[in-house]
């Protein structure tokens, strides 16, 4: 790039500048694409434009005769070899420069005094050194008579200015650290603006941008550092005294700065006014003249444009720390753990000047011994060396720019992990009408950040900034501000239930995700201090839990806020008891489930509380429906829905319709069931809950599946599963992928059933569910034996029967059992394994699931008869099955052909004589039969 490219650019920039035109207005005005404009700009591409690219841009930009003989100029001495008597590295004052440059032109001091006007007596007492400084108007005067241009010319001024302001150097790739984008966005906004502002947190790297954007931008480039300014500085006064200047007059400062084109102003937020300086600097310059600033704040300037400046991505981060552990000379293991380093970046948040100074300690501790450091961060970053000073004086030096209580919210904030939404900062912290204020000076010294990306803005502070707030924080203070969240914990565990239940449950849920670590930390302060409220707020919580996926956990506190045996309200009491036998239920420990279950239900009906029995009843039946005692669970839910009024209890009314519902499915009376079904769903619906209406419309789509309606059924799950997602229910969301790979199986599109096969086992995965693991497995083998890979298949159904023994749900034995037994239909090395379970399978069907039964019954007959060559046998197995096809109104063929089981003709058995129990006796009779065979 020449010298006099660089020239030519600097005025086509000025003029387009003067215009008021980007660089995109002018391409368009001239006819030319802005990548072109920009090179030009730029100086970039080693050669002269084309003539008539120079033209269609004069005329756009409406230059004058001279300004276009200046340009023209300027491009003409691009070619010269002709050297620049300042550049070359011998010049040490204003003297020297003006000689070497009057000689190099071959002119006496006399001739230049004709060229320029300056008396031949001035220009002698320059060069000798007798005079170091003159009036700006002899400086240009001499620069124009010797013809100096671009490059020489800027050094020939800064040596007349005394060379008090730095020249901008160019800065390597890497010193910029992942920043490319922040870059083009800093870029794009000084082209654009007069004043931009570049702000965060001390060491987030803002001068290191604003150097690396100057340097881009143009070498005309100034750059004044005022950090070691002393507080109460005016700018002028520390811009004046950069330039060399006496007095911070416009005229000087304009004088100072001319020809500059780009002054970077860095770290001024401890100065006295520098909005007014600013101004001053710039009514006072050319109009070329553009201002880029460093600070931790916001200047708050009218024409002021920003660009926040946030941590490093962890790429970079990491990149970051291997090159200054290098520069440290840091022990060999920082070389090879790539897990430790991430690590070590994300505890720093990313920050660059974090990242440096844990690289400082490379040489003496090794990753894994500096990951145990940071457990107190500030042991290693807490005070250093340099510029900052390490993080304490980094956070302490932004805590000066904020006001009295911003300090003391930021020292309050300091309990809080996680972020926070400015709802839950009002009700903790309290909003005497400062609060908005408050936050407002953290945000803007760097010390919160904000997110906003919901309906609300979110505020978080980085892990070291936390760690400073909070040795600011005093004991009493820290009491307080604890008890207060608990206090908030208190009121907002009391709509929670009605919330997820009701048309706000999206909402509630999304905040209660947001504050989950304030929740957690707030009900663990209640149960540590073992205050009475905690039943209150571990009750009113369990149904969040219970969505979340979180059962254990959620069980554990439950039972920790009873177990402390303080007195409390007995409503209270029973819904956090009837809370922890759904999440106990949900583990699998069904015993403790029943038993606390009743424990619910004998408090609730001593309270007359009728939504509490028609609950506590629902989950009863379902515990007894699951453990096969069918008739059991049918007497539970039609005294309870006698006993429960609809009006009082909608949504307890509700849940009993739908599992009477279910169990009158599991019998095979589909038509009643799915009448219920209707009418608990169209209930759901009417209470606004979303997932009450999921569940119901699952419930459906299964029943329509077995029924082989798989299209039908596939539509009413998509639906089904866009809810849970939305909801982001786990629990949900695995049952409907279960559902959809049965429908996929069923219609044969195995690549499908297998991929939401493994979105199921995810799910799964994520919320460690028995009863999930074993349902995955037992699908998982069933496609196995489609694809016809046998030995497979009986290894995932052996798995699946090992899950399903350790549970006590019935219906997953049963299908367990039915998966095993399938396997082993083409396995004839495990005909009696498969033997074995489908009689187990037979016996289940009789009480768990009789509208199973033809199946079970089916493979029974085909192992048997495999395995005892005895058809009799086999054939009256057989027709046993076809008659419990017949007399229960249930078409199980799509699964019977799935498993392959063929059915016989079931005209030869009268279809009035033989119940499904009666046939069930007689299969039974025949399996004896056959076992004493053996």
């Amino acid at each position: 790039m020449s010298r006099g490219h660089e020239a030519a650019a600097r005025l086509l920039h000025r003029r387009r500048r003067q215009r008021g035109l980007t660089q995109v207005q002018l391409a368009e005005a001239a006819e030319l694409s802005e990548k072109t404009i920009r090179a030009i700009e730029r100086a970039a591409g080693g050669g002269r434009p084309r003539p008539s690219t120079l033209a269609r841009i004069y005329n756009a930009l409406e230059m004058s005769d001279s300004e276009r003989v200046a340009v023209e100029l300027a491009y003409d001495g691009a070619g010269s070899a002709e050297p620049s008597p300042i550049s070359s590295g011998r010049l040490r004052s204003l003297g020297q420069a003006l000689c070497a440059a009057r000689e190099q032109r071959g002119l006496t001091k006399r001739e230049l005094h004709r060229r320029s006007g300056v008396t031949a007596n001035t220009i002698g007492n320059l060069e000798s050194g007798r005079s170091t400084r003159a009036r700006h108007t002899t400086i240009l005067r001499l620069a124009d008579a010797l013809q100096l241009r671009g490059a020489a010319r800027e050094e020939f001024m800064t040596l007349a200015r005394g060379g008090s302001i730095e020249t901008v150097q160019p800065l390597g790739r890497m010193d910029i650290h992942g920043r490319r984008h922040e870059l083009a966005q800093l870029l794009a906004l000084v082209t654009e603006n007069q004043l931009v502002t570049v702000t965060g947190l001390g060491g987030i790297g803002k001068t290191t941008l604003a150097l690396a954007a100057a340097t881009e931008l143009t070498r005309s480039s100034r750059f004044v550092s005022l950090a070691e300014q002393p507080p109460g500085t005016t700018l002028l006064n520390a811009v004046a005294g950069a330039l060399g200047l006496d007095k911070p007059t416009p005229a000087n400062i304009s004088d100072g700065l001319d020809g500059v084109e780009l002054v970077v102003l860095d770290n001024l937020e401890h100065l006295t006014d520098p909005v007014d300086g600013i101004d001053v600097i710039l009514a006072s310059a050319h109009e070329s003249l553009s201002i880029l600033a460093t600070s931790r704040r916001p200047l708050r300037a009218p024409n002021e444009r920003m660009l926040r400046l946030e941590p490093l991505d962890r790429a970079a981060s990491v990149t970051l720390l291997r090159q200054r552990v290098e520069e440290a000379n840091g022990l060999a293991s920082w070389h090879d753990d790539d897990q430790a380093a991430r690590s070590i970046c994300r505890r720093l948040d990313d920050v660059p000047l974090a990242i440096e100074l844990v690289a400082a300690w490379s040489s003496v501790l090794a990753p894994r011994d500096t990951l145990r450091q940071l457990e107190n961060p500030l042991t290693l970053l807490g005070d250093g060396p340099g510029r900052h000073g390490g993080v304490r004086a980094v956070v302490a030096w932004s805590v000066e720019l904020i006001g009295p209580s911003a300090r003391v919210l930021f020292s309050e904030l300091s309990l809080h992990p996680t972020g926070w939404s400015y709802d839950y900062a009002a009700r903790v912290h309290g909003d005497d009408g400062q609060l908005a204020g408050a936050i407002r000076e953290l945000v803007e010294a760097g010390l919160l950040g904000v997110v906003n990306e919901g309906p609300s803005a979110r505020y978080h502070m980085l892990t070291l900034v936390r760690e400073v707030a909070g040795e600011l924080l005093s004991d009493e203070l820290r009491a307080e501000v604890v008890g207060r969240r608990a206090a908030w914990l208190i009121e907002e565990a009391k709509g929670v239930d009605a919330d997820l239940t009701g048309t706000a449950q999206l909402e509630r849920l999304e905040q209660l995700d947001q504050d989950r670590e304030h929740v957690n930390l707030g009900l663990e302060h209640l149960l540590t201090s073992r205050s009475p409220r905690s039943i209150d707020v571990a009750g009113g919580l369990w149904r969040y839990w219970q969505v979340r996926g979180l059962y254990q956990s959620g069980a554990e506190r439950i039972q920790r806020a009873l177990s402390l045996g303080a007195d409390t309200d007995p409503s209270s009491n029973a819904t956090a008891t009837y809370g922890l036998a759904v999440l106990v239920y949900l583990t699998g420990d069904v015993d403790t489930a029943r038993s606390i279950s009743l424990e619910a239900l004998a408090a609730f009906r001593h309270l007359g509380l009728h939504h509490g029995i028609g609950s506590s009843s629902s989950l009863l039946g379902m515990i007894e429906q699951h453990q096969g005692s069918i008739d059991v669970a049918e007497r539970i839910y039609r005294s309870a829905m006698d006993a429960v009024p609809p009006r009082e209890a909608p949504r307890a009314y509700a849940s009993l319709i739908s599992n009477l519902a279910t169990l009158l499915a599991d019998r095979g009376q589909l038509d009643e069931a799915i009448e219920l079904a209707e009418d608990a769903l169209a209930q759901f619906r009417h209470l606004g809950d979303e997932r009450g209406v999921a569940d119901q419309a699952g419930n459906v789509a299964r029943w329509l599946l077995v029924q082989g309606h798989a299209e039908r059924a596939l539509d009413a799950q998509a639906d089904v599963l866009d809810v849970f997602h939305t909801l982001r229910d786990p629990g949900g969301q695995a049952e409907a992928y279960t559902t959809l790979v049965d429908a996929k199986l069923h219609l044969g599109q195995l690549d499908e059933a297998e991929t939401m096969l493994d979105r199921a086992n995810d799910v799964i995965d994520e919320m460690n569910e028995a009863w999930g693991v074993a349902q995955v497995r037992s699908q998982r083998a069933l496609l196995l034996a489609l694809r016809e890979d046998y030995t497979a298949a009986v290894r995932q159904a052996r798995l699946a029967a090992v899950e399903a023994d350790r549970l006590p749900y019935r219906p997953a034995q049963l299908r367990n059992a039915l998966t095993l037994a399938a396997a082993a239909l083409n396995d004839d090395d495990d005909t009696k394994r498969g033997l074995a379970a489908a009689g187990s399978a037979v016996e289940l069907c009789g009480t768990a699931h009789p509208a199973l039964l033809p199946i079970a019954t089916g493979m029974l007959a085909r192992l048997a008869g495999r395995n005892t060559r005895d058809d009799h046998a086999a054939t009256a197995l057989a027709l046993a099955s076809a008659a419990c096809l017949e007399s229960l109104p249930l078409p199980v063929h799509a699964l019977a052909g799935m498993i392959g089981v063929k059915l016989a003709a079931p005209a030869t058995v009268p279809m009035a004589t033989h119940s499904p129990v009666a046939l069930l006796k007689a299969a039974q009779r025949l399996i004896t039969d056959l076992t004493q065979r053996e």
